[in-house]
């Protein structure tokens, strides 16, 4: 139903102008029908990498995760792109949870269900098409997620974890995060025992209509590299060296108009003051803002 494709593609939108004409028919024809035309300005994000051979170019890096460098820098996005996330049970909530990862741009993914795709799927799963029912759950899945990010490694295992667990336990202590949605508790305290010695994080995720719950199961998660809202930077400028002192003295602020007062270095204009206070004041620095 259209609907239904303009929520889907609703999902997956970035502010990012792209003419109607270079997408694909299909999804230029499922954005007329949201009302998002060329006015509306928006590129959704798996539109445009499908489009990199249809006239757009392929983004590099820096373009397209240019929003989430900027929060967590090349060392975030390197340790994002190192992951590698299991899911278990392909269900509306785990695709949801796993396509917020792959598109920021994750290392790979493996889901693993044993399920085959039912009418109940289709109708509340973006990532499960009609023409997937009576198909595995977790090949479906995986075929549309990877749709979104070409960068993004997707597996899937065609079992359930039961067996996995009973078969094979050491193979979910490969992966950096294990998700587990819509789990049964007998399977849930299995996993989480075996997660837990090798020290795997476990995320428990459960859904009831628009009723949910999520617990995290990690003996420790430390984070070293925070960006504090007020770093206060030591200058050593109670002490500077020989150069900045000289460059400092070359700036006479008192006869400089505002064009030149807008263009001083931040720093200039602290040495400055920091330098007239202690010839004023003859006790030292200041010891607060006050």
């Amino acid at each position: 139903a259209p609907s239904r494709a303009c929520s889907a593609l609703s999902i997956l939108s970035v502010r990012r102008p792209l003419p109607v004409t270079n997408l694909p028919v299909k999804q230029a024809e499922q954005q007329r029908k949201c009302g998002r035309g060329l006015s509306g300005g928006w590129v959704y994000w798996a539109v445009s990498m499908a489009a990199a051979g249809g006239g757009t170019g392929a983004l590099n890096k820096e373009e397209k995760y240019d929003r989430q460098l900027r929060l967590w820098g090349d060392h975030g996005q390197e340790a994002l792109e190192a992951a590698r996330v299991c899911l278990i049970n392909a269900s509306a909530t785990g695709t949801e949870i796993l396509k917020n990862l792959v598109l920021p741009g994750i290392g790979s993914f493996t889901i693993v269900d044993g399920r085959a795709v039912a009418g109940e799927d289709v109708g509340n799963n973006f990532f499960l098409t009609k023409n997937s029912i009576g198909k595995s759950r977790a090949q479906a899945a995986t075929e549309l997620l990877q749709e979104l990010n070409s960068d993004v490694s997707g597996n899937f295992v065609e079992e359930s974890v039961e067996q996995l667990l009973e078969n094979d336990p050491t193979f979910f202590l490969g992966f950096s995060v294990v998700i587990a949605t819509q789990l049964a508790e007998s399977s849930l305290l299995h996993l989480s025992t075996v997660l837990w010695a090798a020290d795997v994080p476990l995320l428990v995720c459960r859904t009831y209509g628009l009723v949910g719950y999520m617990r995290l199961a990690v003996k420790e998660h430390p984070v070293v590299e925070s960006h504090p809202d007020n770093a206060l930077e030591d200058l050593r400028l109670d002490k500077p060296f020989p150069h900045l002192s000289n460059h400092v003295h070359e700036y006479d602020l008192n006869s400089m108009d505002k064009k030149d007062h807008s263009h001083t270095p931040w720093i200039i204009v602290v040495a400055k003051y920091l330098e007239r206070w202690c010839e004023e004041v003859r006790y030292g620095f200041p010891v607060d803002s006050q």
